[in-house]
């Protein structure tokens, strides 16, 4: 059977190739770049994975079975209010990189390319929160019966 951080990891390997796909269509990354920031991610993200499985005893909570304590929507919408939190202070802190880039010759394009980069993630965070929050609004209306299948298990 597979554990619950791999079928994760497994999901998350699935829609990178569909974000990356759609970021080298806009012309925003390209097709080589995104395939160093999967590696990397997915790398960093098994590495997270294994550490809180070790520190809390335990894998992610998938299924009601696996811990009823736990829900992941609320902690995802937490974890987003961070990463806008902390998004939002670089982008406020291009200001200091405008002005170090005119002292010393920096093109003014990479703080440029930069800020635009920030304001992207901000704004894809922020669409991802409103998203969650009207999953969860409408989460209270159907019953989830969060059981894994006998043929995802193999």
């Amino acid at each position: 059977m597979i554990s619950n951080n791999n079928y994760i990891l497994n999901e998350i390997k699935n829609s990178m190739y569909m974000s990356g796909e759609a970021l080298e269509a806009d012309k925003i990354v390209t097709w080589s770049d995104i395939g160093s920031y999967m590696t990397k991610m997915l790398n960093q993200i098994e590495k997270r994975l294994k550490v809180g499985a070790k520190k809390y005893g335990e894998q992610v909570p998938i299924f009601k079975a696996d811990n009823l304590d736990r829900n992941n929507l609320s902690e995802a919408i937490e974890e987003i209010q961070d990463s806008l939190v902390y998004c939002t202070a670089l982008k406020i802190q291009t200001s200091e990189l405008r002005h170090y880039a005119k002292n010393n010759s920096v093109k003014e394009n990479y703080v440029n390319e930069y800020t635009l980069n920030i304001t992207s993630a901000i704004n894809y965070l922020q669409y991802s929160y409103f998203l969650l929050k009207k999953a969860e609004s409408i989460k209270d209306h159907i019953n989830i019966n969060n059981t894994i299948s006998e043929e995802e298990t193999t």
